[in-house]
């Protein structure tokens, strides 16, 4: 799945927020660590690659699992499991890495699976805090309550690990 062409960071026109009829809409790539489901800003992702791609760090540190090559490009990859409190299936076929812009700078985000992208009214997104979602509140944008589930967006900027850019 490409949610971009061309070079790293060269996005679709995709605008995150959008008028609609009943208000703005925001966009979000949800994805599923372990057995959360987790959003993510889509004007953040640049690109969805398979998780196969990643390549072993010369040292891990700070969640840091890999790195991919892309567009030229060396990226580091970050675990999700390792920032938010997720049980990593013992097999996972649909694991793939996010391509994101944090400050920036691109990193790579490995997923169990991606979801959906959902499009949402942006007063459907409700504050959150860590007693709600058991996440360290730097991680949290705010929440979305859908059918039966709980979507927790993430603040991209605070995933990125120590020392990137």
């Amino acid at each position: 799945m490409s949610l971009a062409a061309g070079k790293i960071g060269e996005r679709r026109a995709v605008s995150a927020t959008k008028s609609a009829a009943n208000g703005p809409i925001s966009q979000f790539v949800i994805v599923r660590v372990g057995t959360g489901l987790y959003g993510l800003d889509v004007s953040r992702v640049s690109e969805v690659i398979p998780a196969h791609r990643l390549e072993a760090a010369s040292r891990e540190a700070d969640g840091v699992i890999g790195t991919v090559r892309l567009a030229g490009a060396v990226l580091p990859v970050v675990d999700l499991s390792a920032r938010l409190p997720a049980v990593r299936p013992a097999c996972c076929d649909d694991a793939r890495i996010l391509i994101t812009e944090v400050r920036g700078s691109f990193i790579g985000l490995r997923v169990d699976a991606v979801v959906e992208v959902l499009r949402v009214q942006v007063d459907r997104i409700d504050a959150a805090t860590s007693a709600d979602t058991g996440i360290e509140p730097q991680f949290i944008s705010g929440v979305i309550r859908q059918h039966d589930a709980v979507i927790t967006l993430l603040n991209t900027e605070a995933l990125a690990p120590t020392g990137a850019p």
